[in-house]
Order: C-alpha cells, then sequence, then structure tokens
C-alpha cells in the first residue's frame, strides 16, 4: 500500500532545540485517497516571532493571536495522523528534526526528500528552490512559505519527478540496481528499483551555441609582444564587443580570459582538471565503500545520471554546496595528465575562441592549446591581480583534519592548536576570533618544530615545511586560520615566479579591457609598459550621473546600517513610483545585507512591493528567479557580488551604493620592502585601480544613469580619489 504523509512547517529559526514552530501543515494519502490533514498555525514557546520572519511567511502576530495554540497541544493528534506513513518533503530532514526536538516520533519513519530526487533528476536547473521549481513547472504554490502552500506543491513536485523516474533509460536502471540492492539503504531506492523505465536512449540536448554578436568597426589586433588597452563600461555592452572580434578575424585563433563566465556563451570553455568528472575515479570511490548513506547515495545516483548521459563539466552535476564538495573532491579529476583533461585539450585546440577564468589561464598558459593564440583579457584589474598571484604556493591542512586515519586526524589537530597559540598568540600577537584570520609570516623567521610535525603528516608536505624552515630569500609567507573548520591554510609568494609569469605572458598579444581612470602606472607595473590606448571606447562608457546626500552616518556608528536601510528606502519611494521600476542597492557585505534586507522588509510589508537580498532570499539561481518572477512590481534588489547578463535587462531607476567595494589590504602588502624592490606602490598602483575597478564593475551591470553614494568615506582623500576614477 502506498501511503504518503506531505509534510511542511515554518519556524522562527534553524535550531530545532531553540526555535519554534509556527505553523505545522501535513496531508496524508494512501493509495491515492486522502485520510488525514492538518493545518495549524502555533505559538512560538521558544525563540519569539521576528519581523523577519513574519515577513518570509506572511505569518503575523495578529494570526497567531486569533488562531493559534501551543504545539505541544496537539502532538498526540499530530503523531497519530502521520502513524507509521512515509514522510515527503523539500528538504524534509529539517522538518523531521524539528518534529522529533517537539516530542512527535517520527524517527523511525521513512523519508523521501523532493530536493535530494530533484537534484538527481533535473539536470542543469538554476535553483533547486521549491518555489523555483514549482514555478517553472507550472504546479500549485499560490503563497510561497506558507506551511500548507508548499505541502501542495511538493506533492504535485513529487509526482512529476515520479513520472521521470519512471522514465529513465532501462540502461541507466540496470547500472545503479546493483548499488541500490547491495549498498544502501536509503528508502526512495525502491522508485529506482520499481521503475518500469524507457528503452529508447536519452541523450544530453544539443542545442546550438548563440552566434557572436556583430560589430560595425573593424577591431584592431595587436602585434606579437605588444598589448592594447580599451575602457570599459557596461559589463554586457564589453561583453559582447570583445565576442565580435574574433568573427572579424576569421584566421586567427583567440583566448577570452574573464571572470564572468556567463557573459560569453558564444565560445567554449577550457576547464581546470577540478571541475571534470573523472568515471574511473568515480567507479574507485563506488567500490571502495562498504555502504553509503543517504546523502552519498543521492550522490551516487546523481553522478552516474549525469555520466551516463555523457556530460563532463561541474557546471552539469549541480553540486550541493552546502554538503557536496567533499564528495566532488572524491571524482573529479586530479591534474592535467589526465585522460578526460588530454580528450578536452585535443576538442578544443581547433576551436576558433576558447573562454576561460584568470586562474585558469595563468595556470595552463604553457600548454600547446594557447599558443599562437591573441589573448583577450576582460576584466584587466581582476585579471592582473589574478596575474599576480598566479604562483603562489597553497597548503591546506584540511584533508589531513578529516582524514579517518584517527592518528593523523589527532596529530593534525595539534599542529593547528600548536601554531595557533605559539605563533599567531604569541609571536604575532594576534586575538583569534570566530572569522577567518589572515596573517603575515615574518620575513626569514624559521618554524622547525612545527616543520617537522607537518613533514610527519605526509611526504606531500615536505614542500610546505621546507618552506617553513629554510625560506629562500625574498620568499613571502602569509597564513589563513578557518576558526569554523579548524584549518588552517599557508602560502608562499616569490617574486621571481611573479616576474617570470609576467615576461611569459608579455611574448603573447594581448587586448586588456579596464574600468577606472589612468591605467598606466597600473598596467606598466602588472602587464607591460609596452602598449597602446584604444580610443574608440567611448561607446563602452556610460555616463553616470552622481549623487552624494549631505549628513551621511559614519561608517563606525551602531546605526549605520538602519540610517543606510532609510535611505534606501526614501531613495525607493522617490525613484520607484510605477509598477516595474526597481532600484539596485549595492551593499559591502553579507552581515550588513541581511540587516538591511530584514530593515526593508518591515518598511514594505504593508506595500505592494519587493525586497530581495543575494545569500538573503536564497543562492543565486533562486534570487534570479524571483526577481524573473517579480519584475512587474516595484522593488528593491540587494546584492554585493552578483554579476549576471540577465540584471542589464530590467527598469533600473538608480543604484545606491552602501560602501566601497573594499576588501581588507592583503597579507602579502604588509611587507614594504617589496615595493622598493618590485617599483611598486601597493596603494597608488593597485588598491585605488582595484577598488575603482571593483565599483565600476558593481554599478555597470544595471542599465541606469543615476547613483547614489551613501559610503561617508568618500570625504577621505582616498573616497575622493575612488570617485574621480570612476566617474571623471
Amino acid at each position: 500500500m502506498q501511503d504518503f504523509c506531505f509534510l511542511d512547517l515554518e519556524t522562527t529559526g534553524f535550531d530545532p532545540h531553540k526555535d519554534s514552530i509556527i505553523e505545522i501543515s501535513f496531508v496524508r494519502y494512501q493509495d491515492g485517497e486522502l485520510v488525514s490533514e492538518v493545518d495549524q498555525v502555533c505559538i512560538p514557546d521558544k525563540s519569539p516571532l521576528t519581523d523577519f520572519v513574519s515577513n518570509l511567511t506572511g505569518i503575523t502576530q495578529r494570526e497567531i493571536d486569533a488562531e493559534g495554540i501551543v504545539f505541544t497541544d496537539i502532538v498526540s493528534q499530530v503523531s497519530d495522523k502521520i502513524g507509521d506513513s512515509v514522510i515527503v518533503g523539500h528538504n524534509i530532514d529539517f522538518d523531521i528534526n524539528f518534529l522529533i526536538a517537539n516530542g512527535v516520533a517520527v524517527e523511525n519513519n521513512p523519508r523521501i526528500d523532493t530536493h535530494e530526487l530533484a537534484r538527481i533528476l533535473l539536470v542543469g536547473e538554476e535553483s533547486y528552490a521549491l518555489e523555483v521549481l514549482t514555478q517553472k513547472y507550472g504546479f500549485t504554490h499560490e503563497s510561497a512559505h506558507r506551511a500548507m502552500s508548499d505541502v501542495l506543491a511538493s506533492k504535485d513536485l513529487f509526482e512529476f519527478l515520479l513520472e521521470k523516474i519512471e522514465a529513465l533509460p532501462l540502461a541507466y536502471l540496470a547500472q545503479v540496481k546493483p548499488i541500490l540492492e547491495q549498498k544502501t539503504n536509503w528508502y526512495a531506492k525502491e522508485l529506482f528499483l520499481q521503475a518500469p523505465g524507457n528503452s529508447e536512449l536519452i541523450l544530453p540536448d544539443k542545442t546550438e551555441t548563440p552566434s557572436p554578436p556583430s560589430h560595425d568597426t573593424l577591431a584592431p589586433l595587436p602585434e606579437p609582444g605588444k598589448a592594447q588597452l580599451l575602457r570599459i563600461g557596461s559589463s554586457q555592452k564589453s561583453a559582447d564587443y570583445l565576442s565580435s572580434i574574433p568573427g572579424q578575424h576569421p584566421g586567427q585563433k583567440f583566448v577570452v580570459v574573464t571572470p564572468k563566465l556567463n557573459f560569453y556563451p558564444y565560445f567554449k570553455q577550457f576547464p581546470t582538471p577540478e571541475v571534470l568528472f573523472d568515471p574511473e575515479r568515480f567507479e574507485a570511490w563506488v567500490s571502495a565503500k562498504q555502504d553509503l548513506d543517504n546523502m552519498e547515495t543521492t550522490f551516487y545516483l546523481k553522478c552516474a545520471y549525469r555520466n551516463f548521459l555523457g556530460h563532463r563539466g561541474k557546471q552539469f552535476f549541480d553540486i550541493f554546496t552546502f554538503k557536496e564538495p567533499p564528495l566532488w573532491d572524491q571524482v573529479h579529476v586530479t591534474d592535467e595528465d589526465s585522460e578526460v583533461f588530454q580528450t578536452i585539450c585535443e576538442e578544443r585546440d581547433s576551436i576558433q575562441t576558447l573562454v576561460l577564468t584568470p586562474y585558469a589561464f595563468f595556470r595552463f598558459s604553457d600548454l600547446p592549446i594557447f599558443r599562437d593564440r591573441i589573448l583577450i583579457f576582460d576584466e584587466g584589474e581582476l585579471c592582473a591581480d589574478s596575474l599576480f598571484f598566479a604562483q603562489t604556493q597553497t597548503f591546506s591542512l584540511q584533508s589531513y583534519l578529516d582524514t579517518p586515519d584517527e592518528e593523523t586526524a589527532t596529530e593534525a589537530q595539534f599542529i593547528v592548536t600548536d601554531f595557533c597559540r605559539n605563533v599567531i598568540e604569541e609571536e604575532l600577537q594576534q586575538n583569534l576570533s570566530h572569522f577567518p584570520t589572515k596573517l603575515l609570516l615574518k620575513s626569514g623567521q624559521t618554524y622547525t618544530r612545527i616543520a617537522d610535525r607537518i613533514q610527519s603528516l605526509s611526504p606531500d608536505l615536505e614542500p610546505l615545511a621546507h618552506i617553513l624552515k629554510n625560506p629562500p630569500d625574498g620568499l613571502v609567507r602569509w597564513v589563513i586560520y578557518y576558526p569554523e573548520a579548524g584549518n588552517l591554510v599557508f602560502h608562499a609568494w616569490h617574486p621571481q615566479s611573479w616576474a617570470d609569469q609576467k615576461a611569459q605572458l608579455q611574448a603573447f598579444p594581448q587586448v586588456w579591457t579596464y574600468r577606472h581612470q589612468n591605467p598606466e602606472r597600473f598596467f606598466a607595473v602588472f602587464v607591460r609598459d609596452d602598449f597602446e590606448m584604444l580610443e574608440d571606447s567611448a561607446q563602452l562608457i556610460p555616463s553616470y550621473e552622481l549623487t552624494i546626500p549631505d549628513n551621511l552616518t559614519s561608517a563606525q556608528s551602531p546605526d549605520f546600517n538602519a540610517s543606510c536601510a532609510q535611505r534606501i528606502f526614501d531613495t525607493f519611494q522617490e525613484s520607484c513610483s510605477e509598477p516595474g521600476q526597481h532600484l539596485a542597492v549595492c551593499v559591502s557585505s553579507v552581515e550588513a545585507l541581511r540587516q538591511i534586507h530584514e530593515m526593508l522588509g518591515e518598511k514594505l510589508r504593508d506595500q505592494d512591493a519587493f525586497v530581495i537580498g543575494e545569500r538573503a532570499s536564497g543562492g543565486s539561481g533562486k534570487v534570479l528567479e524571483l526577481l524573473k518572477n517579480n519584475h512587474k512590481k516595484r522593488g528593491i534588489f540587494l546584492f554585493q557580488k552578483l554579476q549576471d547578463p540577465v540584471l542589464e535587462t530590467y527598469n533600473w531607476q538608480a543604484i545606491v551604493v552602501q560602501k566601497f567595494p573594499f576588501n581588507p589590504p592583503h597579507p602579502l602588502f604588509q611587507d614594504r620592502s617589496l615595493e622598493s624592490s618590485l617599483g611598486l606602490s601597493w596603494w597608488d598602483d593597485r588598491v585605488i585601480p582595484q577598488v575603482a575597478g571593483n565599483l565600476s564593475r558593481a554599478i555597470a551591470q544595471f542599465n541606469t544613469q543615476k547613483i547614489i553614494l551613501i559610503d561617508p568615506r568618500e570625504n577621505a582623500p582616498w573616497g575622493k580619489e575612488i570617485i574621480q576614477r570612476v566617474f571623471e
């Protein structure tokens, strides 16, 4: 007999022992017949209902006062109605943990997570959030984040996914059957084992790559050993301009190096080994596992399905950021000698234009596939930064801390503790906090005792031990301590390695784009001093109308975020009076963004308007889907780092910049002796251009000329210089 209970809770937080259930809804079906249901608002008995939760869920204190009951009063009723049914829902473990913590004994009930099934069966979704999937596939979901609405949506999604399972290729089902039968107790495996399957082979969608845009002006090409600089503004316009260059020169080969790959859908990407799936390592991982837990089973089915369909790149494997990276580490290609990577190189060699990230290019620029190609560097400030750090050596202790070998893990923990106490706290006089700590190690200082302990962990760490015991002249070393993971990551950089990389790069003909004014010094230091400034880029540079309000609150004030939220709200009310008009807000940090998001949510509660925040409303895919679904309303979009071509398509009335996108100076730049030896001024040649470039990059993806800067630091001399570099 089929016996499914589709269930969802709304809560005041994420901790089942500290937070409260404020709504429970479920429907139970036996052989397709509804046999019981509950839809009840509950009085919070642990943490209270906050304005943020109320805004997110739509559950108000007034509704709780009128209809709420104490959850403990219905525990028996809920337990009886759920019974021993299979509990189904989206991220259902969250709900089950709350039920158990509140006295509902469902720990022995089978469970099926529609989020897990969706990640197996639906390849390449922008987001796997329930409201996004149900909106895309047309399921009932009238009130996202209300429990009964989510229940009905998860029921529809489950039935849709069940149809997908039943239509899976027979060859794939036959491949996974032995593993499901022998190595896992994952309850949903029965859905796959009982599926009738489809005898037809389903191959990946071979949708043609769109053609690059054309351009009226023939773009000149640099000669070998020469560089050209092109100033840009609008992200999409500049990407389209650069994309048009190869088509104007069919006899040449090109490489586009860019940190925003999604702006270049016209060209084949060149991957690093770590983003490629290795079938042999995958088989070895499965064979070595005696049993697979629920997460590992989901991961196995997902990887096996995508490999069956012929996918090789990580972008198709939909890695669940919060859980699966350690599993992906077990199955990706490890180095460039891999057959998978070599095959990619052979396939890509004949293609006219390749696109890849700065990190990937500077790592593999000496491969034959890149010879005799013209290099186009988009976002030149960021690419130059990647060039500078390309030859950094990095050593992490994480794998030794996580190893099942108890002796090795214990020794790794002792090393971390020893280093934190005797080096970070005592020698460097740095107090540890809850946030990652980044520290420069003293030049020439030796750490023999710690180096010997590190070397005893693994022969692979011998280079790190040598760097700590016998650092070469000129070597700069820094370390990052990650308190949440208890991990240490060591870095080493030598100016000669940078100079060698720079010299190798100078043999290529190059085109560099840049965003800040006066780039001559920046590029002479980081790239070369033999370049030509292109004058035909006026069409790529927007004309901005900059406003800086009076009486800005100090950034050091505890009321700064609240003051920013009020200014953003006032600006929104003034500039976005019609449906479909939006305000974009660049916020300096995730913490500030979430606070401002909550404050604006309260202010907009009674208005027909939205506030959507990067990493406050979900991941990037979900955020973009929410914007798409709400674009006809008035609204505010808060972002920190998100870059996507679709953002240029909305009706932005203005962009508010809360703070300059300014990162703390890198530990490397605390070594003042490097300035004179390399001929650099960190502040003038790197920091100011970088901040100006980042600011320009943040505002360039919105089709508005109106910029409102509410960063009080603009009064500082360096603040004025940043403004001058971008807007004058």
